[in-house]
This record gives structure tokens, sequence and C-alpha cells, in this order.
């Protein structure tokens, strides 16, 4: 009984103790939204990747600083107009001991997994924080409803900027891609959100020491002689050649070292990349525009006319790649997860993983003194290539690679409360601040001359090249192709199986499938036509009566008409080529 009690008596007063620690932290919340003299801004993003919060961290504190700074020098000549003010000289005081912040940036970090449902509910709830990165389940409508649109403010430059040779240049064309990217403009909405902060790029890594024990064990000679004075395979060739050496290193010595760490996250960033370089050649017969850019629905069109077969030797060609490099990874890859393969990877069970420059700072910091990463560009198949040659036109080009981290201000805070979440991000993007971001963080910058630190060189997107061909589910991952190709690929990379397995399983169901997208993108083409011709009346009203708001409309009108005949032809146009090929039966 006494230790029943015992037990009693300590649960009671953890419960207690628990409790009082929530009291505090409510009233200490509570005292902090009273603080009238302290604005806080916070900031919502899901990148938990090493050393990212960290650098958000820091250049927040740097901006906190700068407020004091300013508001210290806006005190003292507020002083010297009223000499002897009490309250301005103790506020002066508590600015300058540190006592007093005119601003605190706060971010919120929030995991991946929960991020849509976390930001739906805060927006709705109309408690969400002043900064929010878009995507992982922000709709259009969402955006459209809660999110302001950036137009008058990115054409003004960043006066972050001053003293650089970005001074005085609008803030959209400090940006690489002058904000014209999908991550920044909605085509759909025809107004710029996101404010980008880096650039990602898909690179190999692999294991320094563990590379130099293979490549220089003696069986090995003549790979080594063949990649020469790289620091690391620069053919396909040699690539495969290394693959092969890591399976002989494991025989002569009883190891059992992967080439490649493989899972379900990772995977298709090789696998991809490989079936592009033979898809480029698609470019000269189906290229309709000649525009080195064949759209996601015009392949899928191609499809589903029966114009291009999907059992064709392009396609074929490029899973055949997929099924030869897939037997250097660990069977079952497929089913295994992003951490599975990270693990291999440190624990030096595999030689190389292939994955994101977002990745990069975590496996750093992961592999810490254990051994040193390399990063190299993937080697794909040149034109001299016997086997996969006849279809590649160049090395893929990274030249469209578009800013990421689309960051956006909510609309419904204060007007202050909006200013300064607009100002911080200008001071994110800035020359100095991006710069250092990239630092802290390991990731790319993607503001225009800010050159990235020295480690970050590799990553940088090789702007030379040829466009990529398209992938095997044609980008359209929530389509009728990509449930098939996903539900059969585990054929292409199975070692007792391949591609004409893959193929006898698919049969006649990826034209089948095109041909449910090409109606689902006309459906959906309809609505989006539809949700404009509202916002297209409320423009031309605007545009006559608007007052200061009418050159805007004016300028938008302009822009929602275009896209509206543009968009009505490619409806008419998918539609009739549809009906044609089925007549044609």
């Amino acid at each position: 009984m006494k230790l029943d009690k015992l037990l009693n008596i300590v649960g009671i007063s953890l419960l207690l103790v628990c409790f009082g620690i929530s009291l505090w932290r409510v009233f200490s919340r509570s005292a902090e939204k009273l603080n009238t003299e302290t604005m806080e801004i916070r900031f919502a993003h899901w990148q938990l990747e090493g050393g990212i919060r960290e650098a958000f961290e820091v250049l927040s504190s740097n901006y906190e600083e700068i407020k004091r700074q300013e508001a210290i020098l806006e005190t003292k000549q507020q002083l010297e107009q009223k000499p002897g003010d009490a309250a301005l000289q103790r506020r002066l005081e508590r600015l300058e001991s540190g006592e007093l912040y005119p601003v605190r940036v706060v971010q919120t970090p929030i995991p991946e997994r929960v991020y849509a449902p976390w930001s739906k509910t805060r927006l709705i709830g109309g408690d969400a924080p002043e900064i929010i990165c878009l995507g992982k389940g922000i709709t259009k409508d969402l955006t459209a409803k809660f999110f302001l649109p950036m137009r008058g403010y990115i054409d003004q430059p960043n006066p972050y900027n001053e003293g650089t040779p970005l001074e005085g240049v609008p803030w959209r064309d400090t940006f690489i891609d002058g904000l014209e990217g999908p991550n920044s403009f909605d085509r759909v909405l025809l107004e710029h959100y996101g404010i980008p902060y880096t650039v990602l790029t898909i690179r190999v890594y692999y294991n320094k020491q563990l590379y130099r024990r293979i490549i220089d064990d003696p069986e090995n000679a003549a790979l080594k002689a063949s990649i020469g004075d790289a620091v690391f395979p620069e053919t396909y060739k040699d690539f495969i050649g290394l693959c092969e050496a890591v399976l002989a290193y494991n025989k002569r010595h009883g190891t059992s070292i992967m080439p490649i760490a493989g899972s379900s996250y990772n995977a298709p960033s090789l696998m991809n990349n490989l079936f592009m370089s033979q898809t480029q050649a698609l470019f000269d017969e189906h290229d309709r525009w000649k525009r080195l850019d064949m759209g996601t629905e015009e392949m899928i069109l191609k499809v589903a006319t029966g114009e291009l077969d999907y059992d064709n030797p392009v396609f074929r060609s490029g899973f055949d790649l997929m099924h030869e490099v897939g037997q250097y990874m660990q069977h079952g890859f497929q089913q295994l997860q992003r951490e599975d393969a990270t693990f291999r990877f440190i624990q030096e069970q595999a030689l190389m993983i292939t994955t994101g420059s977002w990745d990069a700072p975590s496996l750093w910091q992961q592999a810490g003194n254990l051994f040193d990463i390399g990063v190299a560009r993937l080697p794909i198949p040149t034109s001299e290539h016997p086997v996969y040659g006849q279809f590649v036109k160049g090395k893929l080009s990274e030249a469209g690679a578009a800013p990421y981290g689309n960051l956006a201000v909510i609309n419904y805070k204060s007007e202050e409360k909006t200013a300064t979440a607009i100002d911080f991000l200008m001071y994110l993007t800035s020359m100095g601040g991006n710069y250092e971001f990239s630092e802290m963080s390991g990731w790319l910058p993607a503001v225009a001359g800010v050159e990235p630190p020295e480690r970050l060189k590799n990553f940088k997107p090789e702007p030379y090249g040829v466009p990529n061909g398209p992938r095997p589910d044609f980008s359209k991952s929530d389509g009728e192709i990509a449930r098939v190709y996903e539900q059969n690929k585990y054929l292409i990379v199975d070692a007792n199986a391949g591609v004409d397995e893959f193929y006898e399983a698919i049969g006649d169901d990826m034209q089948v499938a095109a041909r449910a997208d090409i109606r689902k993108i006309i459906r959906t083409n309809e609505k989006q036509l539809e949700r404009r011709d509202s916002t297209m009346g409320a423009n031309y009203w605007l545009s006559r009566y608007g007052g200061d708001e009418a050159d805007v409309a004016r300028e938008k009108l302009d822009i929602i008409l275009t896209s509206q005949h543009a968009g009505e032809y490619h409806r008419i146009w998918l539609d009739a080529q549809l009906k044609k090929a089925l007549a044609a039966e």
C-alpha cells in the first residue's frame, strides 16, 4: 500500500508540474502578444534537412538586429526633437541594452507529412503565420483566397541590395529566373505569390575513402586508367565499370558493399535522368512547335491518338538503361524509404547515393568524421556509346532549374505586419542575405550574381546542353499513365524480369490511360476557363471604374484575355484530336 501511495503522490506531482509549465507557457505567450512594442513575424516551412533551420535562425536574428539598430537611430532623432522626454529615453535605453527588439522573427518548421492539414487548418482558422511556404497541399483556391499577390512589390528595388551590383534593380529581376518560374508565378491565377531562396539540382554522392580503396585495387587498374585524372567517372561506360568493380571487390574481399543505395525516394532521380537522355531523340519527330520542349499534354495526346506508341525504340532504350542500373542497387529497393537508403550510405554499405542538393547538408552532417563525401553529376551515355548513343543528342542541360522555396505572405494581416513580412523576405533574398543563407545551409543561392560557396560549386546547374526529354510517366504524377507505370515499373528493374515483361504486363493499358488523362485535362481546362470568367469580369469593371487600380486591372485583363483565348484554342484542339483518332478506329 505504501508503494501505491508513493506512486500516486509522484504521479500527481508530475501532473501538477506539467500543468504549471503549461500555464506558464500560455501566460508567457499571452504576455508576448500584449507587448505592443515588439512585432512578431512568423513563417512556416517543411524544410527539416540539416542546417536549414539553423540558417533561417541566424538570418532572422540578423534581421532583428537591423531593425533594432534602425529603431535606435530613429529614437535618437526623436530625442533631438524632444530632449528630456522620459519615455523616449527609457525606450532608447531598452533598445541599446538589447532588452527591447522592435521585431521578432519566429520560424515554425512543420514535418512534411502533416504540413498540408496543418497549413489548411491555420489558414481557414485565421491564425496562420505571416509567411507560409506554398505547396504540400496548398491548393490554388487557398492561394487565391488567403495569399497576397506580390505584383506591386516585386517591381520595386530591394533596399537591402544598396551598395551591390543589384542596387536599384527591380526585386523580380534580381532572381535568376526573373520570378517567372512555376514556384513564383501562378499561371492559372496569373499572379506572383512565391518568393524563392534557393535552386535545387540532382547529384551523385559518393564515399571518397571507399571510392579510392576500390579504384586503387590492383585488379581495377584498367578502370583507373580509363578514368584518368578525373576525380569521378565522367562517362556512363566508366560509371558502369565502377559499379562492376564494386561487385568484384566484394568477391575478392568478402565485403557486401552495394554500388548504389536505392529507395523509392531517391532511385527515380537516377532512373528518370537516364531515361530522359534517350527521349531527347523524340524532339526531331514529335516537337510540334520546334521549341525543344515537348509539353506534358502534347506527349500524352500523341500516345492517346496512337501517333506515338508507348512501346517504341526510344522508350525501350530508356527502360533498358533503367534495368541495367537497377541491378546495382539492393534487391527490393523500390519498397524502401528515403531513410533506408541514407542509412545504408552513411553506414558505408553503399559506395554511392543519388539524390537532390537539398540532402547535402544532412548527408555531410551524418557522415561527420566517418568519411568525406564527393559530389558529381550523373554520367549519362554520350552519342559515342555503342548501345545507348543512337538516341542521345547531348548532355542534359540544367538551365531550366527553377528557383525553389516559394515563401508567400498572408493577405489578412495588418498593414504593418504585411509590410514587415515583405521586408524580411527582401532581406532574405538580398545578395548579402542569400549568400549568407547559402553559406550556412549548404543550399545554392537563387539570387543573380551570388556565387555559391566553394563547397557548393559542384551543385551549380549546368546551363549548357540539350533539354531533357519526357519522363516515363510524362511528369503527370496524378494521371492514369502514372498509375499504370507505377503499378508495373518494378518489372523493369527486376533481375528475373525486364523490359519485355513490363510491356507484356501493361499491354494496351497506356493508350487507354492516355485517353483518360486527355479527357481529364480537357475537363480541368474547362473549369479553369470558367474560373477566369469572373476574374475577367471583375477586372473589366475595375479597368473602367477602378480609379487608382484601373491601370493594373487593364493590364491583368489583357493577360487574362490572351490566356483565355489560348486556353480555349488548346482545349478545342485537344478535344478535336482525340475525337479524330477515335473516329479513325
